[in-house]
């Protein structure tokens, strides 16, 4: 999904600068894992509190946003498939994206060596986007905000057989309490869309069946997030930070155009902007389901702990649930509800736990100098 793997950084030990360095004073941005100067006084911090704290809870509002209408957009019955979605989001997010780092950093294009990397940055991302509209569309709104809770254990995951994170028992007990919590979501999400009682979901064994292909979907989504997010680490070392998400949306648009070409659905672009309606929700995508998202929290990482804001970032099912109550009519079932509430336990106890083993790294280094 567009997004969240700026809290995900800790685990992954990079030196990186920030995700969007058209934020207000971008230079001054802190690094993923550092905590925010120290205030003077209780009420400047406070105030730093409430600033990120709004911040990150806008973003996520924004993301479940995104999520609701794009449910919408697809079940409108406009003949527009996830595919040609994703052309009309790519194309106007790119022009924003590439607009915004030419205003900042003027022209520039990938080293010839970088090339491949690039390339395959813009594939992660392509597979990515599609993947999580096709979710959505499999799938509900509200399960596939809690499958992005997964992608957490998968970075955790593959640091840890790179041997940059040690697993711990507090890590092992917030991945076994966040991954029995996206279980449970999935399994009352099973029980739902079975019943022929069900509201705003597929029924019966149709509706199973389909299930099942949407949370293998996803979880091919969120893999490949895992890799956009470590082969953006080996760029944004070296190229600016607007630049390197440029160049990614501007290769994965090219990508959404072929794969539109391809499936056919590169002639329903026009019937996806055809209504006021669908053009607001596409628009609303790219710049509030993107641009913004990633201002938001660049700005929210400047004013709180990396682990504070990964777990604000975890209130988007909530969001998602109370936005589709209001535009879908359809509300997550007591089991995805209990699902959502360890597994949001877990991403809190497992993003506490790296971030006290980076802390205690740091005070370890600053001793050994």
């Amino acid at each position: 999904s567009p997004a969240t793997y700026k809290s995900l950084r800790t685990m992954c030990k990079a030196p990186l600068r920030d995700d969007v360095e058209w934020a207000s004073e971008p230079e001054k941005m802190l690094q993923p894992g550092s905590s925010p100067p120290a205030c003077n006084t209780q009420p400047r911090c406070d105030r730093r509190l409430c600033r990120g704290l709004t911040a990150a809870v806008t973003a996520a509002v924004l993301m479940a946003g995104y999520l609701v209408l794009g449910k919408l957009f697809l079940g409108s019955g406009s003949g527009a498939g996830p595919t040609a979605f994703l052309v009309c989001r790519q194309v106007l997010a790119s022009g924003l994206l590439v607009a915004g780092a030419l205003a900042l950093h003027g022209p520039q294009l990938p080293r010839r060596a970088d090339m491949p990397s690039v390339q395959r940055l813009g594939l992660y991302n392509f597979i990515n986007a599609l993947g999580f509209l096709w979710g959505v569309q499999l799938t509900t709104p509200f399960v596939t905000s809690v499958a992005q809770l997964a992608i957490p254990v998968l970075v955790l995951a593959h640091a840890a057989c790179c041997g940059r994170q040690r697993v711990t028992l507090f890590k092992a007990a917030g991945v076994l309490v966040l991954v029995a919590g996206c279980a449970l979501v999935a399994a009352g999400a099973h029980s739902a869309a079975a019943a022929p009682s069900a509201v705003g979901r597929p029924r019966g064994h149709h509706g199973s069946a389909r299930l099942l292909l949407g949370l293998a979907v996803l979880a091919v989504q969120c893999s490949s997030f895992v890799g956009l997010l470590l082969e953006q680490e080996r760029l944004v070392r070296s190229y600016p930070v607007s630049w390197v998400l440029a160049w990614a949306y501007a290769s994965c648009t090219l990508l959404s155009c072929a794969a539109a070409a391809a499936d056919g659905s590169l002639g329903a672009v026009g019937a996806a902007l055809a209504s006021p309606r669908d053009a607001a929700i596409v628009a609303y995508s790219a710049t509030c389901g993107c641009v913004a998202y990633f201002v938001l929290i660049a700005y929210a990482s400047k004013h709180l702990p990396a682990e504070l804001v990964s777990v604000t970032v975890a209130v988007e099912p909530l969001a998602v649930s109370a936005l589709g109550m209001l535009l879908l009519g359809a509300e997550p079932c007591a089991a995805e509800g209990a699902g959502f509430a360890l597994a949001f336990g877990g991403t809190a106890l497992l993003s506490r736990a790296v971030q006290s083993e980076s802390e205690g790294g740091e005070r370890g280094g600053l001793r050994s100098r």
